[in-house]
């Protein structure tokens, strides 16, 4: 009995440092990682500690109820904030009569296919499948035009570079008029990740901005995904993980920093727009995140609106379910079937969407 007692003990002790992570990381996205750097890191493992809370909060439940009430409070503060966009049971649709338009986003990776599938099929099996959704609205990042049969046929199309690269960049293909497009370029930049680009659309009796974004990415190369479980595993000494894991939080932090910024001048447009706005767009940030706060601030994030399951968008995490690539909405709006298509030619899922727009 006694042992008993001191095992439960150790656990306890073990359990203090997660509690203490999950909240701490549950509440990072409150703080600019411009000004502190520690909060977009501590955000982005919110469902590791998330995820070990609620394993000891079972585990507590079945050996004993005061010490399970305790953990399951502190369970219920830190998924709090999250709660609709972490996981969903159950998905909704739209009513089959309701008159709404179908909007697609997708980091299309210039069309060079993730998977070992040569060029040439990975193009065409990607193509394929952005066209059997019917959309009348998609958003593209990282967009290279295509050359030959394979196309995306719409009849009105708006394409910027991002900036440094004049072959790659944004594309917005409507079966909507074009009224009226532009290119903002973010005050903090690396590499191609420079600018993002609007357009207004429109939809009937109504003008809708369309936002095509691509914030800045983590700056992790291929070997820092193996070392966070990524695609595959290598053997790494104690050192050499100290070392990466250094580096890795370095890199980590500069790409919050400046993603906090851009999301800023992004919630300041959005703010400012003169027609309610549908935004698309590679995040490369997670719903615990600042930057997804911000923009979500103002606008309905269609998964949890209307998703079911984790999300998850993002291929190259095989451990870890990341949902990093969005469809937001204005108030107004109701978005429903939303889903994110099971196609791995990319390094990023496309999602889709209904949305009925208001009268």
């Amino acid at each position: 009995m006694k042992s008993l007692k001191i095992g439960r003990r150790l656990l306890l002790v073990l359990q203090s440092p997660i509690a203490i992570g999950l909240l701490i990381s549950a509440y990072a996205y409150r703080i600019n990682p411009e000004s502190a750097h520690w909060a977009g890191v501590a955000g982005l493992s919110y469902p590791v500690f998330l995820i070990a809370q609620l394993i000891f909060t079972v585990y507590w439940l079945m050996k004993s109820g005061k010490v399970a009430l305790g953990s399951a409070i502190i369970l219920i503060i830190g998924l709090w904030p999250h709660w609709n966009t972490v996981f969903k049971f159950s998905s909704s649709s739209l009513p089959e009569d309701a008159k709404s338009i179908t909007v697609l986003s997708a980091n299309v990776r210039a069309w060079s296919p993730y998977n070992s599938l040569p060029a040439r099929d990975g193009i065409e099996t990607l193509v394929s499948a952005l066209n059997a959704q019917e959309a009348d609205i998609v958003c593209l990042q990282e967009f290279r035009e295509l050359r030959g049969k394979d196309q995306l046929e719409f009849p009105h199309q708006v394409q910027f570079s991002n900036g440094l690269n004049r072959g790659l960049g944004y594309v917005i293909f409507s079966k909507f008029p074009i009224v009226n497009s532009g290119q903002v370029e973010f005050s903090k930049q690396r590499g191609t990740y420079r600018t993002f680009m609007w357009s207004d659309l429109q939809i009937d009796s109504q003008v809708v901005r369309v936002i095509n974004v691509h914030l800045v990415n983590t700056g992790l190369t291929p070997e820092d995904y193996q070392s966070l479980g990524g695609e595959s595993k290598t053997e790494l000494d104690s050192k050499k993980l100290e070392t990466e894991g250094k580096a890795i939080y370095r890199t980590l932090a500069e790409s919050y920093s400046i993603r906090g910024n851009q999301a800023d001048e992004l919630k300041a447009f959005i703010e400012n727009s003169p027609y309610p706005v549908i935004l698309c767009g590679d995040f490369n940030d997670t719903p615990s995140s600042y930057a997804y706060h911000q923009v979500a601030e103002n606008l309905n994030d269609a998964f949890a609106e209307s998703g079911a399951g984790t999300g998850d968008t993002y291929n190259k995490m095989k451990l870890f379910s990341l949902r990093i690539d969005y469809i937001f909405a204005h108030p107004s709006f109701k978005v429903g079937n939303f889903k994110t298509l099971p196609v791995d030619v990319s390094d990023h899922k496309p999602v889709v969407c209904k949305i009925q727009l208001s009268n």
